[in-house]
């Protein structure tokens, strides 16, 4: 599980731009100070190589938790995807790395990330 906080983001990338976009379906579910959860779905696809919001950052007191994610590469050659944690850019503290890479590497024809 990943949980977000209003300072985190979830993106991916492509290191070069694909023939067809690659889907992506995410589950979560928001959690609030009482512990209330709203769960939510989000659909969106990659976009070349500019970084993609799979999961954007909760709202201010709240926590946002990843259940499920699926990235699937049905294009005809394999892509190099990249899946990272971006703190927004205001909370950056000096020193420290405004991304955190969860996963880099290949993804074969016809497989998904999940």
């Amino acid at each position: 599980m990943i949980r977000l906080d209003p300072d985190l983001m979830l993106e991916a990338l492509l290191a070069a731009a694909p023939t067809t976009q690659l889907p992506i379906y995410a589950t979560y579910r928001d959690i609030d100070p009482d512990g209330v959860m709203t769960g939510g779905i989000r659909f969106v696809d990659t976009n070349g190589t500019s970084a993609v919001p799979v999961m954007p950052n909760p709202p201010q007191d709240l926590t946002r938790e990843l259940q499920y994610l699926s990235i699937r590469n049905s294009n005809a050659a394999s892509v190099t995807l990249t899946v990272r944690l971006r703190r927004i850019p205001t909370t950056v503290t000096p020193g420290v790395s405004e991304y955190t890479i969860l996963w880099s590497d290949i993804l074969p024809v016809n497989k998904t990330l999940q």
